[in-house]
């Protein structure tokens, strides 16, 4: 998998029709369109995150119907579940963003040791507003939206990344599949 480009792992990760039986939105099952092995790694960051496999209903970037939906390229995956699940974190670090949207839902951003932003998106309450936290404490629970959007970007600073232009999309963010299979093989 190392010699993947990062082409090949967006178009691998990058629609939530590739990853389940009966996709959210319609398009089909596409699975085989995806390398079991980043099935997997989707799999063990699903169970690292809530303690099974729950559906990826976005997928990074290049998710047609996302774009066709919000008008925008999607800057990370989103990850069905119920109102109130536990998120936990894959990665340790120091919380160093929070904001909450208009729902009343919070982004949560979380700078790992190794310098990536971890964003969790649409929790409805923080259970560590501030400091650090250590991989697989729980950093909040899900909101209203009824998913977790997992974003990750290269720097330390977060920047908005929803945009119609792709290019600017690939440029904020790292893919959050291939991020945390980087990060279970350093």
């Amino acid at each position: 998998m190392s010699s993947f480009s990062e082409d090949k792992w967006d178009q691998q990760s990058g629609d939530n029709n590739q990853f389940e039986q009966n996709p959210f939105g319609g398009g089909g099952d596409q699975r085989w369109k995806t390398d079991d092995r980043i099935e997997q790694i989707y799999t063990d960051l699903s169970n690292t995150i809530f303690g099974r496999r729950v559906p990826m209903t976005a997928g990074y970037l290049l998710d047609p119907g996302y774009r066709q939906g919000v008008g925008k390229w999607h800057s990370g995956i989103d990850m069905s579940t119920p109102i109130g699940e536990a998120v936990r974190v894959p990665v340790g670090g120091t919380i160093v963003r929070g904001i909450q949207d208009i729902s009343g839902d919070y982004f949560i951003g979380v700078r790992s040791d190794d310098g990536k932003l971890w964003i969790y998106g649409h929790l409805g309450s923080v259970s560590v507003p501030s400091g650090r936290i250590e991989a697989g404490q729980i950093i909040g629970r899900v909101g209203s939206a009824a998913h977790l959007h997992l974003e990750v970007q290269a720097g330390p600073n977060y920047r908005s990344s929803q945009n119609s232009n792709q290019n600017i999309v690939r440029n904020a963010t790292l893919n959050p599949i291939k991020s945390f299979w980087e990060l279970r093989n350093r």
